[in-house]
């Protein structure tokens, strides 16, 4: 059963009038009507769409940091997947827990957390918080959250990431201040759940979140510009200050300019329109190093490029010996060289980095190329085999294809390269490939990459890797409740990919951000759209 009390109306009424004093003196002070905070549309453009888009520009005269990004297609957090999307809702809203940026989490809305059962979490939010249309934030906004996300778990497919908000049973508003959460079985992987993009805290009073956006972020979505920019005015009652008092954000607002390519966005930085670019590759990073005004920003993260092995019934994977003489086949280091040069660790083949500290297996696998064509002879390939490789459009996978192509030549191994975007299955002729290079981003945690990546529950008839051994690990995972317990089954999961898992991950990314150097206090997210910029500012 699911508890939800009503907003005080004299308390409700009383956080508004505050709030809209603060708009006011806010717009006062820049020159704009405290009328734009409210919600805006995509389809109108907003009350504040008459704002002028000037890359690094102003609002109001206030000091305006400008961002290049993908066009919004979503703000739905539930369903954001451009990188446009990710970096507007992070400066719009704020979550119950928060990636700390080290691969754990922190405190975010929530200020403490305790598990008093296998299945039970209660969580003390944080107090006088108020959400950017004057309410304040309560426990039944967490309630109206999850409760929504728990619906669309219901209406989506086993492997959506979605559907992992079914394992909640039940969320209950205790009092104004504290929430309590229900699981329908143990889940060691709660807390990252909520970390995720999906979770961000609604307000109750949030119908339609695809065309409301009303958090309690540092920033307030003030317009858009569909194909063109958003900006967005900083938020005057943000709950935040820094380490002496100091309330957040900094900047006055954020300029995002939408640019639909990598190439384009990163032309913006050279040119001194735009102060922040993420996801730079090789490339990028050289060029902006070589620019005056320009420094890189750097974080170590869990993303990395991994090339799947076709291996279920009847695919070139399906033998053991064949999926190991590959990886025996495999330089890392070398590849981790030719790709990205000193921005790189040699991966594990498992999607568990050092990013995420002791949980990850210290084990860098077996390079053996003659140990490698002896696999494969006593597969009964005597001629060579052949393998058709598809490949996304990212320059990065392009590399790794090449280099990885040329260690498996020294195998017995033709690698025939494929464009992934051409064709219906991936080549030109239709063709279903034999193995393919896809990029992961790093997640609040490894256990959702586990179960999503390797397909945790589907039938070996689906044409997919299947091992018992690595599902049942990954299932007393789930229900894990001891740490170090956790983190052997960890170490036990990897040492399986290593041996015998479907993909070869040959390193683990330094992500790198370009930045004018006037640019302070900004720390990249592992997975960098979703950079907070409450704390950056701008020196001399």
């Amino acid at each position: 059963m699911t508890i939800r009390r009503g907003k005080d109306p004299v308390r409700r009424t009383t956080f508004r009038l505050l709030f809209i004093s603060l708009l006011a003196l806010a717009a006062v002070a820049g020159g704009c009507s405290a009328q734009a905070v409210t919600a805006t549309s995509l389809d109108q453009g907003g009350p504040g769409a008459t704002t002028p888009l000037v890359p690094g520009g102003t609002v109001g005269g206030g000091v305006v940091l400008s961002v290049a990004a993908d066009a919004i297609v979503e703000l739905d957090p539930a369903a954001a997947t451009s990188t446009g999307d990710i970096l507007v809702l992070h400066q719009i809203y704020d979550w119950l827990v928060e990636e700390d940026g080290g691969g754990g989490l922190r405190p975010g809305l929530a200020e403490s957390w305790e598990r008093s059962s296998p299945t039970a979490w209660t969580f003390t939010l944080r107090p006088n918080v108020i959400f950017q249309d004057g309410d304040p934030f309560e426990a039944e906004d967490v309630v109206h959250t999850f409760e929504r996300l728990r619906l669309l778990a219901d209406s989506t497919g086993l492997h959506s990431s979605l559907a992992d908000y079914a394992v909640i049973e039940s969320v209950i508003a205790i009092d104004e201040g504290t929430v309590r959460f229900v699981l329908g079985r143990p889940d060691s992987d709660f807390l990252a759940l909520l970390a995720r993009d999906a979770a961000a805290i609604l307000s109750d009073g949030t119908r339609d979140p695809s065309t409301e956006w009303v958090g309690t972020g540092p920033f307030v979505l003030w317009s858009y510009r569909a194909g063109e920019g958003a900006v967005l005015r900083r938020n005057p009652a943000y709950w935040a200050r820094d380490a002496g008092g100091r309330q957040l954000p900094y900047v006055d607002g954020l300029n995002v300019v939408f640019k639909s390519d990598p190439e384009t966005r990163l032309a913006e930085l050279v040119a001194g329109r735009v102060q922040f670019v993420g996801g730079l590759d090789l490339a990028d990073i050289r060029l902006v190093d070589a620019t005056p005004g320009l420094t890189t920003l750097r974080t170590p993260s869990n993303e990395h490029l991994s090339i799947y092995i076709e291996s279920g019934p009847g695919r070139v994977g399906e033998d053991v010996r064949v999926r190991r003489a590959l990886k025996l086949g495999t330089d890392r280091a070398a590849l981790a060289e030719a790709v990205r040069p000193s921005l790189s660790t040699p991966g594990n083949d498992s999607p568990v980095g050092p990013f995420y500290g002791e949980r990850h297996l210290d084990e860098v696998p077996e390079y053996n190329p003659e140990a490698a064509g002896l696999l494969l002879t006593e597969a009964g390939i005597v001629d060579g085999l052949k393998l058709v490789l598809d490949v996304p459009d990212d320059p990065e996978a392009a590399a790794l294809a090449q280099a990885w192509a040329a260690q498996m030549e020294m195998i017995g191994v033709t690698v025939e390269i494929r464009d992934a975007t051409s064709g219906a299955g991936g080549g030109v002729d239709g063709a279903t490939a034999d193995a393919r290079i896809a990029r992961s981003i790093s997640a609040p945690s490894p256990f959702d990459s586990l179960v999503h990546a390797y397909a945790v529950g589907v039938d070996s008839a689906a044409g997919i890797w299947v091992d018992a051994d690595f599902e049942a690990l990954v299932a007393q995972l789930a229900a894990e409740t001891d740490e170090i317990l956790q983190v052997d089954l960890y170490h036990q999961i990897q040492q399986v990919l290593i041996e015998r898992g479907p993909a070869v991950v040959p390193f683990y990314e330094t992500v790198v951000a370009g930045a004018g150097k006037t640019l302070l206090g900004v720390s990249v997210a592992p997975y960098w759209p979703r950079t907070s910029f409450r704390t950056a500012s701008f020196g001399s």
